[in-house]
């Protein structure tokens, strides 16, 4: 469990760093908040789990993305100002002084999906409960010691 959890926070850290190299910061962030959000349908999902996906949490799922997507701006949603369609020419667009082309910036978004499932995979081994893997057992030597001691030997 902890190798897999290990392996999740790899692919989570490394999804944010290698999207933040082709995306903007607020692109790369708007795609990381989608973690709570898979996180919670991914709870519904797994049958260990058992936790429900009511209607009313996936609209609370939408509104508090949508806040996140209002607030973050990016450009990709967003259009730019008249002043930056210079920069943006023949399908490219400058990113910390090189030119991005969209195949690299689909390549970026894919990879920050990935960071993101890798994110939901850190908590999900958390939430599994464990009872049925490590349910102690009761030793044969102490299976009649359980009851309180009876005075009848008087």
């Amino acid at each position: 469990m902890l190798v897999a959890r290990g392996l999740g926070g790899f692919w989570g850290v490394f999804g944010l760093y290698y999207s933040l190299a082709y995306l903007d910061l607020s692109d790369a962030k708007v795609i990381t908040f989608l973690a709570p959000i898979v996180a919670t349908l991914a709870c519904s999902i797994v049958p260990a789990l058992k936790e429900p996906f009511t209607r009313h949490e996936f609209g609370a799922a939408i509104v508090s993305l949508t806040g996140v997507v209002l607030i973050s701006r990016p450009g990709s949603l967003f259009a730019s100002p008249v002043g930056d369609a210079a920069v943006e020419e023949e399908g490219k667009e400058k990113q910390g002084g090189e030119e991005v082309t969209p195949h690299q910036r689909g390549v970026a978004i894919l990879v920050a999906l990935v960071g993101v499932l890798g994110a939901v995979g850190i908590l999900l081994p958390g939430l599994v409960p464990l009872t049925n893997i490590y349910r102690p057992r009761r030793s044969r030597l102490f299976a009649g010691s359980a009851s309180a001691p009876t005075r009848s030997s008087r």
